[in-house]
C-alpha cells in the first residue's frame, strides 16, 4: 500500500477526515464556496490560455511522505544520536530529576519520540525546497500541508495572492487530498512525487527526482484530466470492491510499511488463502449484468496500491472508467495471475475481462448478505451498493511537455 499517512475515515455526515490533521475532502459546501470565489477572483492568464509551465506556485509539503522522511533521515538519526548521548552522560542526576518528578532524560527522549508531530529537520527541508525551485525558475512559496478544514480557505487566499498552482509534495495521498478542492477550479494542480508507490505521477508520466520533476513543473504544460467520484468525494486511481478494498479495511488506520513483512503476511495471507467470491450486480451506463467476481474496480488511471498496473491501457482523458472485473479464482491460480498482473497482461487470462463505462453502479445480490466495503484510492469510501461517476476534463495538472527531456515517456 502507499505509504502516505493523508488517510481517513467517513464521519457520520459522510465527509472524509484525515486521521493525522494533515489530510482529508472537501464538504460539498466547502466545494461550492471555492467555486463561488473563483467566480469572483480575477482568473490568473494560465487558465485562459494554453501556456507552459506553472506561475506562481504555492508548494505544500507532506512531511510524512516517505521520500521525504528518506531526504531527512541522515539529520534525524543524528539528533536522535546526540539526545541519546547526552542522556548517557548525566546518569547521575536522572535519579534526581526522576525524585523531584521532573521525568529523566531517557523519559524526555521516549516522550520526544512518541509525540513528535513534525520532523524537527523540516524548516531545513523547506529551504532547501525553496532553493531548488528558484533554481528551476519557479516562483514559489513553500509550507507544510494545512488541516482540511483549512484547505478551503487557503486555495481563496491563494487565488486573491495571484497563486495560479498548487503544488502537492509527496504520495498519492497528498495529491487526491489537495485535489478535492481543484476539480473545477481555476487553480491548477502540481506534482513533484516523494511518495512510496506515485501512482498518479506515474500514469501522467512526472519524472520522480525532485530537481526533474521541478524542472518540469517550470516547463511543462497543463492538460485536463478526469476525476472519479463516489458521493462529494473525488478519486484519481481508483474505485471498488472485492480483494482490494478487504485488504485496505484490513489494514485500517495503521499505515502498512513495506518493511513490515510480518504484519503484512498476517493481514493479507488469510485473505488470499481464503479468496472470496461475491456474486454482484454491476449497471455499467445503464446496462445491467450479473458477474460471480473476486474483484471489481472502476479505473480511472492505470495504477493501483503499489503500483500494480490494474489497467495497462486507461486513460486519464478519455472520459471513461476502465472497468476490471476478476472472476472466480482458487489460492491455486494465485501465483499465474499476479505474475500476469506485475507485467500488465492480466487482461488476457480468461477470468480477467475489461468493460467502459462513464457511471458505474454496484450492489450484491444476496440482500442477506452485509454490504462490501468500497474503496476510493487508498481508503475505504463507503458500502455497497454505490455508484460511481466519472467527471471528465475536470482538473488541470501541469505535466511534462512532449519536448522535456527529464519527462518519463518512452
Amino acid at each position: 500500500m502507499e505509504a502516505d499517512p493523508l488517510k481517513g475515515v467517513l464521519d457520520s455526515e459522510g465527509v472524509l477526515n484525515a486521521e493525522d490533521g494533515t489530510g482529508g475532502s472537501f464538504r460539498a459546501d466547502e466545494r461550492e464556496a471555492m467555486r463561488a470565489v473563483d467566480a469572483d477572483v480575477p482568473t490568473p492568464s494560465a487558465a485562459l490560455s494554453p501556456v507552459h509551465g506553472a506561475g506562481r506556485c504555492l508548494i505544500l509539503v507532506n512531511p510524512r511522505a516517505g521520500a521525504v522522511l528518506r531526504s531527512m533521515f541522515p539529520e534525524r538519526m543524528q539528533q536522535r544520536f546526540e539526545r541519546l548521548r547526552a542522556w548517557r552522560r548525566q546518569p547521575s542526576s536522572d535519579a534526581e530529576h526522576s525524585s523531584n518528578g521532573e521525568g529523566t532524560d531517557r523519559e524526555k527522549l521516549v516522550e520526544h519520540k512518541t509525540h513528535e508531530k513534525e520532523p524537527e529537520e523540516l524548516p531545513q527541508f523547506l529551504s532547501m525546497l525553496a532553493s531548488a525551485a528558484a533554481r528551476a525558475g519557479l516562483e514559489a512559496d513553500v509550507e507544510v500541508v494545512p488541516p482540511p478544514a483549512d484547505l478551503p480557505e487557503l486555495y481563496h487566499s491563494a487565488l486573491l495572492a495571484g497563486y495560479d498552482t498548487i503544488v502537492a509534495v509527496g504520495g498519492d495521498g497528498t495529491v487526491r487530498t489537495l485535489a478535492q478542492g481543484l476539480v473545477s477550479s481555476s487553480l491548477q494542480l502540481g506534482i513533484i512525487p516523494l511518495g512510496t508507490a506515485n501512482n498518479i505521477a506515474r500514469t501522467l508520466d512526472i519524472p520522480s527526482g525532485l530537481e526533474d520533476a521541478l524542472r518540469s513543473l517550470a516547463n511543462g504544460q497543463a492538460q485536463r484530466i478526469d476525476v472519479g467520484r463516489i458521493g462529494s468525494e473525488y478519486f484519481l486511481e481508483g474505485a471498488g470492491v472485492g480483494l482490494f478494498a478487504d485488504v485496505v479495511q484490513r489494514i485500517g488506520k495503521e499505515e502498512l510499511r513495506p518493511y513490515q513483512l510480518r504484519r503484512m503476511v498476517k493481514i493479507i495471507g488469510p485473505l488470499l488463502w481464503n479468496l472470496r467470491t461475491r456474486t454482484l450486480r454491476l449497471t455499467l451506463d445503464g446496462v445491467v449484468e450479473q458477474e460471480a467476481a473476486v474483484m471489481v474496480t472502476a479505473a480511472n488511471g492505470r495504477f493501483l496500491g503499489e503500483g500494480v498496473p490494474i489497467a495497462p491501457a486507461a486513460l486519464l482523458s478519455d472520459g471513461l472508467f476502465d472497468v476490471i472485473i476478476i472472476g472466480t479464482m482458487t489460492p491455486r491460480d494465485l501465483p499465474a495471475f499476479a505474475w500476469a498482473m506485475l507485467r500488465g497482461k492480466h487482461l488476457q487470462l480468461r477470468n480477467v475481462r475489461m468493460r467502459q463505462a462513464r457511471v458505474v453502479e454496484i450492489e450484491r445480490v444476496h440482500r442477506s448478505h452485509r454490504p462490501l466495503p468500497v474503496h476510493a484510492d487508498d481508503h475505504i469510501a463507503g458500502h455497497t451498493p454505490c455508484e460511481f461517476r466519472i467527471d471528465p476534463q475536470s482538473l488541470r495538472v501541469i505535466v511534462p511537455s512532449s519536448d522535456d527531456p527529464a519527462s518519463l515517456r518512452p
